[in-house]
Formats: C-alpha cells, sequence, structure tokens
C-alpha cells in the first residue's frame, strides 16, 4: 500500500470526513425514505446535538445520497434573523426540470412573500422576546401548496425533492411554523418523494415543537459523541487507508483522549499523523506529539466546528 503524506483527517469546520463513523443508521434510514414511499415519518426529520458532532457533515451526506438520485436539493443555512421562505422559493425557482407554470407561480409567490416579509417587520425580531403567534402567517398555505406541487413534479419524473434548514434555532418562529401546512400535505401524498430535514443544536427539539403543526410526524434524532467502536473505526480506517496505521497502544490513547467527540477526532487524528511523518506505524509517542500539538495550536482551536 502507498503511504501519502497528505493527512487523511479533516478537522476544518463542517469538513467532511473520510469515514462518517457511527451514523450508519442515519444514513441507511435516507436511502430507504429515498428509494420508498411508504416511509413518510423518516423523510422529515429532525437531527439536533452540540456544536462540533459532525450534524452539518451528516447533512452533506444526505445530499449526496440524493444528488445521486438525481434529486432536487434545497438548502439553507439560518443567520439570524434569516429568511429560509424567501431562499427556499429563490432556490426552487432555480431548479432544473421544472414546468414554465410552476416557476412562474414560484416567481409570483416569492415576489408576495416579499412584501409580507416586510409586513411582518422579522428584521427587527429578538429571539429574546417571548410572544405567541396570534395567527399563521398568511402566505404559509400557498407556500405548502407549491412546495407540494413542486415535490409532485419531480416524482412524475422519477426524481425528488429535499429540503434542508441548518441552524433552525436561528430561525423566526412564526416563519418555522410555514412548514407545517408542507409536512401535513406531503403526509397525504405517500407517493411523494420529497424529504425535509431541520439541524441545529439541542435547543430545537422544543422550538420546533411550539413552532410547527403536524411535528408529531417528525422524527427526532439525537446528534452526539461517537461510543468507542466508531471512535476506533473513524481513526483507524482512514489512517490504514492512508498507509500508516495505529498500533494499538496509540489507538487505546486517542479514543481515550478525544472521548468520541468527533471534532476532536479530526483535529488530534490530524495533528498525529502530522508528528508521524516518515513512520510507518503511527505510536503512542506519535499520539502524546499529536495532543501536544492541538492542545498549542490556538488558530485551529478556537472554533470547534459543527
Amino acid at each position: 500500500m502507498t503511504v501519502t503524506g497528505d493527512s487523511p483527517f479533516r478537522p476544518g469546520s463542517a469538513a467532511q470526513p473520510p469515514v462518517l463513523a457511527g451514523r450508519e443508521h442515519l444514513v441507511n434510514l435516507v436511502h430507504t425514505a429515498t428509494s420508498t414511499t411508504g416511509n413518510r415519518r423518516e423523510s422529515f426529520q429532525v437531527l439536533y446535538g452540540p456544536r462540533g458532532v459532525g450534524k452539518t457533515c451528516l447533512l452533506d451526506r444526505y445530499a449526496d445520497i440524493v444528488t445521486e438520485r438525481e434529486w432536487v436539493t434545497v438548502r439553507h443555512e439560518a443567520r439570524s434573523p434569516g429568511d429560509p421562505i424567501g431562499a427556499i422559493l429563490d432556490r426552487l425557482h432555480d431548479a432544473e426540470g421544472l414546468t414554465r407554470k410552476l416557476t412562474r407561480q414560484l416567481l409570483d409567490l416569492r415576489e408576495r412573500w416579499g412584501d409580507e416579509s416586510q409586513s411582518l417587520n422579522l428584521g427587527v425580531y429578538r429571539r429574546e422576546m417571548r410572544r405567541q403567534r396570534k395567527e399563521p402567517i398568511p402566505v404559509a398555505e400557498q407556500f405548502a401548496d407549491v412546495v407540494v406541487a413542486v415535490a409532485a413534479e419531480l416524482t412524475r419524473k422519477q426524481r425528488g425533492l429535499l429540503i434542508v434548514v441548518d441552524e433552525v434555532q436561528e430561525v423566526h418562529p412564526d416563519l418555522l411554523g410555514a412548514f407545517g401546512p408542507v409536512i401535513q400535505q406531503l403526509q397525504r401524498r405517500a407517493e411523494s418523494t420529497a424529504m425535509i430535514v431541520f439541524g441545529g443544536l439541542p435547543t430545537i427539539p422544543q422550538l420546533v415543537t411550539r413552532a410547527v403543526t403536524y411535528v408529531e410526524r417528525m422524527a427526532f434524532h439525537a446528534i452526539d459523541n461517537l461510543d468507542e467502536a466508531a471512535t476506533a473505526h473513524a481513526l483507524a480506517q482512514p489512517a490504514k487507508d492512508a498507509g500508516r496505521p495505529f498500533d494499538a497502544d496509540a489507538l487505546d490513547r486517542l479514543i481515550t483522549v478525544t472521548e468520541g467527540y468527533p471534532f476532536f477526532v479530526q483535529l488530534y487524528g490530524d495533528c498525529t499523523w502530522q508528528e508521524s511523518v516518515g513512520a510507518e506505524i503511527i505510536s503512542i509517542e506519535h499520539v502524546d506529539a499529536g495532543i501536544d500539538l492541538a492542545s498549542n495550536d490556538s488558530r485551529r482551536a478556537v472554533h470547534l466546528g459543527r
């Protein structure tokens, strides 16, 4: 096997790891949801957990899976105050393979939504304000109709639609509530190939539950640290594939130090790889040097990723 000089580990923020260990069950659920029309619950998911556990990487994998099936992926990463509705309408309008009539409907709704969102004064919304919604957003039903129409059109062409909203904790509750009618209508159309996935911090289950009707039809999945077996796999397999495996003591040391926290798995794995250049096998001495390197490299340790 050829030994490569490049590190097989990816410690950058939201960087896709070489092995998405410990998440196989979720990846399999997406394969099922995108290849059948019966399992509607797993077509609507909420992924939540602290930063650095790999939620965004998992969402990237979801997008890869549906892209392989020639689905349309509409992805929005919320930033306060944000506007996921407008962003989704824009991306749907630009999607290939839609009829002219549907494209015109999307454009018309986008223009009307621009006026509606201004009247709601969402730009001055403060997350610390606690208020109850007095009435649904008037455009919500039209938003649901057009999303369902897009899903139906793509289904007829043996394709599908994936809508992802990441960092949901940044979304205005009124805007988040607009997804309730979408989920309701898609649930009634078992033949449609469509998925909606929310991602965010550990607080979002409560946020989604309060804001979205028919939320009981969504599957909630906590994303947390890896267990020992998954941690070992995430470390050992990339190193082995790159031609410089860990010895048993070195691997055990990294499993203990990282505690299964995915960002640390990548960071310490990468630093250990750097310290083991020229060696045939990564030893515990390389691991200890890599730990020191990671601890002293403040530039790389400022942000713990997602």
